[in-house]
Formats: C-alpha cells, structure tokens, sequence
C-alpha cells in the first residue's frame, strides 16, 4: 500500500476514534442548557393543552356520577318503603346543593355540579314537555318545562321533598312525572326523572340533544 493511502487510512481511523469519544464524553456530560431548555418548553406545552382536558372531563365525571347517585338513592326510597311496607322519604336542597337519603344520610354534591333551570337555548327533553302539558289535569305536576326541580317544595324554603308509599310507588297521581335539572361550570347538562310507577332515568345533553 502506498504510504500516502495508508496516511489517508490512519487519518480516517484516528477522526473516527476522536468522534467517538466525544460522543461518549456528550453522554457522560448529560444534556446541554439548550436541550433542556427546549425539553422544558415542550412539556410546558403539553401540559397546557391537558390539564383543561382533564379537568373538563373530571367535572363531567362529577356530573355524571351525581346524577346516578340520586337516581341510585331513589331506587333505594322505593326498596325499602316497598320492602318495611312504610313511607320513605327524599328531599333535595337547593339552598346548599344537597340531598337526604331515605336513610336521612345527608350527602351533598360536589362544589362543581348544582341544581339549575334550563337555560333559553336549550329544550326540554321532550318526555318532559308532554307531562308539562298535563299541570291541568293532574295535581302537583309542574307545569314549566324548565323548572330546576319539579318535586313539591316542603315548609322549609329550598327544600324539595319525594315520598315513596308502602307500595314503594311515589305519592303523586298516576301520570306525574317529577324531574330535575343538574348543570356544571362548563355548561354540561343533566336530567334526572322519576315516573309515577317509581321508575328513573338520566338524559344527558350532548350533541345539541338530549340522550
């Protein structure tokens, strides 16, 4: 081999050795200021754009869950008047968003979610309407569609009472239907109804629709 070639080769091996070193040194040394500073910026970002995501799914996890705990204690009224052939009492609290179980547990909701009336822009799901249509003939039905809570208001102002009968039914004439309304801070809407056979069910408003 000419010696020229073999200088070339040795150069070539001796740049290789130094490029590895100082790969070796940059891992030993850790990361500059700058790539921290970008790694930084990144997450910041990230974080940003996830934690409002994660709280708006949090306070609809919180709505959601509500809703199925009343509906859960109702269930719960029918049971036990059905089953100790007595009267059962719920009552529902606007004054400090709460409610007392048949149990007279009070349990209050969470300081995200309250009970509210319907807004202008948003319709009454329709089950609704139709019983509000029957304020005339029926006793004690409420007749405003958008009303916050249709139960009767007890002698203490703010607080909404439901009986269950010793045949685990409501006390109110066949065909009332009783509803309410929960809302959170970012607008999400649920409904909660309780037909004069006792039975429940949850609407949610999503979609420009009630489901």
């Amino acid at each position: 081999m000419p010696i020229s070639n073999f200088l070339f080769v040795n150069e070539a091996l001796d740049r290789n050795i130094e490029t590895q070193k100082e790969s070796s040194m940059r891992k030993e040394q850790g990361y500059s200021l700058i790539e921290l500073i970008g790694v930084t910026a990144i997450l910041a970002i990230v974080v940003a754009i996830a934690v409002p995501n994660l709280s708006k799914a949090n306070r609809a996890y919180q709505l959601n869950a509500t809703a199925q705990q009343i509906a859960q204690h109702l269930q719960a009224a029918k049971q036990d008047a059905l089953g100790k052939n007595t009267t059962r009492h719920i009552q529902l609290n606007t004054n400090n968003q709460s409610m007392t179980a048949s149990s007279g547990t009070p349990i209050e909701f969470p300081t995200t979610v309250h009970i509210e009336a319907l807004p202008s822009d948003i319709p009454a799901p329709a089950l609704i309407q139709n019983a509000a249509l029957n304020t005339d003939a029926l006793a004690f039905q409420e007749g405003n569609p958008r009303a916050s809570l249709s139960l009767p208001e007890g002698t203490v102002a703010g607080v909404h009472e439901l009986a269950f009968n010793a045949k685990g039914l409501p006390a109110v004439d066949p065909g009332v239907l009783h509803w309410m309304y929960l809302t959170n801070q970012d607008g999400q809407r649920v409904a909660i109804t309780i037909s004069s056979a006792g039975s429940t069910s949850i609407l949610t408003w999503r979609g420009g629709e009630w489901r």
